[in-house]
């Protein structure tokens, strides 16, 4: 069977936080297809993050915006939608991996995201193994994930936000916090994540 080929559009999204007020975006226009990494790249306070929270629903439904333009995706319009309403569809990858694991082997933290989505049990297991394959930590399934390098940790939770099935992955300065190996093992993934049934969008700051 071909893979669905997603499509992200961002139309003259705009963006005016209240608290303090800001104009943290104007007129931003984008496509992101399957099989693509779009890198945002800007000076801090640009609004890059802004962007990437206003396409997973934590901006205007978590921090307050006036927003306006219009987020597709595949054509239907989410702009507005709450991270919970968009969980499964579109996923996020913070800068602080510590933050984003919280289970007591590697296995059980890939699972954890699709239970939550109600997925049944034998669906759960294949997707949590086709996951840390596909980030390259299969050998490590009963490991504690503290115990886990930088790199490794990023990685797992790229593998958890995989299990869900997204059609869109956005990292929000991914690569930051990770040292040299780190990040070249994290730039080889999403290397390999470059398929025709996801879209991903990396905000960085270096080239």
């Amino acid at each position: 069977m071909t893979p669905r080929v997603p499509r992200l559009e961002l139309q003259a999204l705009a963006c005016r936080f209240a608290d303090p007020p800001a104009q943290a975006l104007a007129g931003v226009s984008l496509t992101v297809d399957g099989g693509e990494l779009v890198a945002i790249m800007g000076e801090s306070g640009a609004g890059k993050s802004t962007v990437l929270r206003c396409v997973n629903g934590l901006v205007p439904s978590l921090s307050p915006a006036e927003c306006s333009g219009a987020i597709l995706l595949d054509g239907a319009p989410v702009l507005g939608l709450s991270a919970g309403e968009l969980a499964g569809r579109v996923a996020m990858v913070f800068q602080d991996f510590e933050a984003q694991l919280f289970s007591t082997n590697v296995r059980l933290e890939v699972a954890f995201g699709p239970a939550q989505l109600g997925v049944p049990p034998v669906e759960i297991e294949r997707r949590v193994d086709a996951a840390l394959v596909r980030v390259e930590l299969q050998h490590l399934v009963h490991r504690d994930p503290r115990e886990l390098s930088g790199g490794q940790k990023q990685r797992l939770a790229i593998a958890s936000i995989l299990a869900m099935a997204p059609s869109v992955i956005l990292l929000d300065e991914a690569a930051t916090d990770l040292d040299p190996i780190g990040r070249r093992e994290l730039y080889a993934t999403l290397q390999r994540l470059r398929t025709r049934d996801l879209a991903l969008i990396a905000v960085e700051h270096e080239i």
